[in-house]
């Protein structure tokens, strides 16, 4: 879901959205609507946001393949020699950063011609481009192969997976040394994240049924608690609630009178079933009978 974060002292401004429809002409057909993890209130203003229906295309596949040097990461399986000390890391890991706060530390990734056709529907160009919770840098790596962003980060709470973001941005710079120097990994907190100044299209698909609402609101206090700092040149950014729900309380006074819901990305999808469609629910779903909601 896409969401447009205004500057406070110019929360009138207006941003230039293409507008593409549903089969009946509204947004977000209603039984998706209503499948969102959300408010009622956000459910109904989904029902009437733009929706913009994405697939993996032959070109996100060619992004795929310039990128099948970059190993993907991978825990090592319970007959693995090293799995034990894979084991007691990650539980040492998740006492130091995750639990305190009750926090999910998944860190799947999108298969990389998924992440193609979700930067590609995204748009762009953009000053930059961050991935919130970037895992091993992924989609925050496809993001710059594509070229449409003029910086790309990644933001990540696990040291680990920092770690393998660093090494797999090596072998990025290596392979696309032109590209190199457009990306940055960050190890840290989105609640008090630092650089937010430099990026204006804000990607987020932490993982958390309970903890991902507090967490994104926490962050919405800390973007707002400075907009000099956080919007250095007064635009708008886009922050986009990706993957579970629009988790974000639209009633709270530190922000809620600067962000508004722009549209609704919707993955179509012929080998992920995660909703059957129904015939008078097409949606503009052009035939395809099975939507991977990954709602963008």
């Amino acid at each position: 879901f896409g969401v447009v974060l205004w500057f406070p002292t110019t929360a009138t401004t207006t941003a230039t959205t293409t507008t593409m429809r549903g089969a009946a002409g509204g947004g977000l057909p209603l039984s998706l609507a209503n499948s969102v993890q959300t408010s009622r209130e956000t459910r109904r203003r989904l029902a009437k946001a733009e929706v913009r229906w994405l697939r993996v295309t032959e070109e996100d596949r060619a992004v795929e393949a310039r990128l099948a040097f970059l190993a993907p990461a991978r825990k090592p399986s319970h007959g693995d020699p090293s799995f034990e000390a894979y084991n007691d890391e990650s539980k040492q890991e998740f006492a130091a950063y995750f639990a305190e706060d009750r926090l999910d530390p998944g860190n799947r990734e999108l298969p990389r011609d998924v992440a193609a056709a979700v930067v590609r529907g995204l748009g762009g160009p953009s000053r930059g481009f961050l991935d919130l919770g970037s895992a091993s840098g992924s989609l925050t790596l496809v993001a710059a192969a594509t070229g449409a962003h003029q910086t790309c980060g990644g933001l990540e709470l696990s040291p680990r997976s920092h770690a393998a973001s660093l090494r797999a941005r090596g072998d990025f710079a290596r392979r696309f040394p032109h590209h190199a120097n457009k990306v940055d990994f960050f190890q840290g907190d989105l609640r008090t994240f630092a650089h937010f100044g430099h990026y204006d299209l804000l990607y987020c698909a932490i993982r958390g049924t309970k903890s991902r609402p507090r967490i994104l609101t926490d962050m919405f206090r800390h973007l707002f608690s400075d907009p000099q700092k956080h919007f250095p040149d007064g635009q708008p950014k886009r922050f986009v609630c990706a993957g579970f729900g629009v988790d974000l309380d639209l009633d709270d006074p530190s922000y809620r009178n600067f962000f508004r819901i722009v549209r609704t990305y919707c993955l179509l999808t012929t080998t992920t079933t995660t909703r059957t469609k129904n015939d008078d629910d097409d949606g503009g779903a052009d035939g395809l009978k099975n939507i991977g909601f990954y709602d963008v």
